[in-house]
């Protein structure tokens, strides 16, 4: 993992590898969410792309990672902590601290599902079996027009589509923006034309009252307020992937920048940026026309 920050005067230091491999060797890291203001991850073996077999040992490892104050840590759910040899390939956050998980067992018998609610307390996590409609539901999507969506959030979707359109980038494209808050479910929006034959997914976060969206080639967060920031530059070959907030106790809010260096099916490299909102993004914002 390859982390950059800002310094306390909002410049751009370094960046610094801190590769645990006892947490992230041969596995996948899928889907960041907060644990009680926590930087959480969940990660899991994926045996079918795997370049060589995977240990048990690997194999058995917990399912989260969790980056509390300075320390960074594996934590096996309920589910996993009672028969390890379940991987967990899926995971739907449906509220804050709260996820819909689905399992996978593959062994000489066949291949096996269970679906489970997991639960971050404080205290720790509790986890309850549930089925699988309930964990498909927590992947449902509103249109980009939908009147129950906040408007600044329609606003801004929208405005991201029509700019595409305007560069002839967006022909036969549909959207699914996703919006991590680290105070509510994340939300999830379609925009589904006719004859579409692309899928473009755009990460979006709710932060410090205002709504961002990625726009992972530019390396930039579009802002629900006519703004563009810019993200710290990267290395060639590397690029945003996805963005998320996370609340630290006593409020202090970070944007978490995911990137990777992709080779097909395969991830050469990748790792997060993490922006601290108060010390101010390393350049001005940027405007849109």
């Amino acid at each position: 993992m390859r982390v950059g920050d800002l310094d306390t005067a909002g410049q751009a230091a370094p960046f610094a590898y801190h590769h645990a491999r006892e947490l992230f060797d041969q596995r996948t890291l899928t889907h960041l969410l907060a644990w009680n203001g926590d930087l959480t991850g969940h990660v899991y073996v994926n045996h079918t792309i795997a370049e060589m077999p995977v240990s048990e040992t690997v194999a058995v490892r917990g399912n989260l990672v969790r980056l509390s104050g300075d320390q960074l840590r594996v934590v096996a759910s309920p589910h996993k902590a009672l028969d390890p040899s379940w991987q967990s390939v899926a995971l739907a956050q449906v509220a804050p601290n709260e996820a819909f998980v689905e399992w996978k067992l593959e062994n000489r018998r066949g291949t096996s599902f269970q679906y489970t609610r997991l639960t971050l307390a404080p205290s720790g996590a509790s986890e309850v079996a549930v089925s699988r409609d309930l964990f498909l539901g927590g992947y449902r999507f509103r249109g980009v027009s939908d009147p129950q969506v906040p408007q600044p959030l329609r606003e801004l979707a929208a405005g991201m589509i029509a700019d595409d359109e305007e560069m002839e980038s967006a022909e036969g494209r549909a959207y699914h923006f996703v919006l991590h808050d680290p105070t509510a479910a994340p939300s999830r929006l379609r925009y589904q034309p006719d004859g579409a034959t692309q899928l473009q997914t755009v990460a979006m976060i709710a932060a410090d009252g205002t709504y961002y969206a990625l726009q992972a080639g530019a390396g930039l967060l579009i802002t629900s307020q006519a703004s563009a920031l810019q993200l710290p530059p990267l290395p060639a070959g590397l690029r945003y992937l996805d963005v998320h907030v996370a609340t630290q106790h006593g409020g202090a809010e970070w944007i978490i920048a995911v990137w990777e260096q992709t080779q097909f099916y395969r991830v050469a490299i990748a790792g997060i940026t993490t922006l601290s909102l108060h010390a101010g993004l390393p350049s001005p914002a940027l405007g849109r026309g």
